[in-house]
């Protein structure tokens, strides 16, 4: 088991909407599982991990009414996680 440490909602803006998203510290842990995860089928153009969760697509300019850098929450005993393949067919991942 481990644990998520939320640290601030904040946005990616982009040409067309933006994304509201849940802040996530970066540790040993999460780096570990990134580099495991990165080794099954996936569609990740980004060379540089940077852990967040996704919360929202928001009409363009809308995001900033939902930035929080103070909001701090923590998810606790994460034990798998769930991969779903190309086919729609999952994979459970023990951690």
């Amino acid at each position: 088991d481990f644990k998520v440490q939320i640290d601030g909602v904040s946005i990616f803006e982009n040409p067309d909407f933006d994304v509201v998203k849940l802040g996530v510290v970066l540790t040993p842990k999460l780096k570990e599982i990134n580099k495991r995860l990165s080794e099954l089928p996936n569609s990740n153009k980004f060379t540089e991990y940077k852990p967040h969760i996704t919360l929202s697509y928001v009409k363009k300019g809308l995001g900033k009414k939902y930035v929080n850098p103070d909001y701090k929450y923590e998810i606790k005993n994460i034990s798998k996680i769930v991969y779903t393949r190309p086919d729609n067919t999952e994979l459970n991942i023990q951690l």
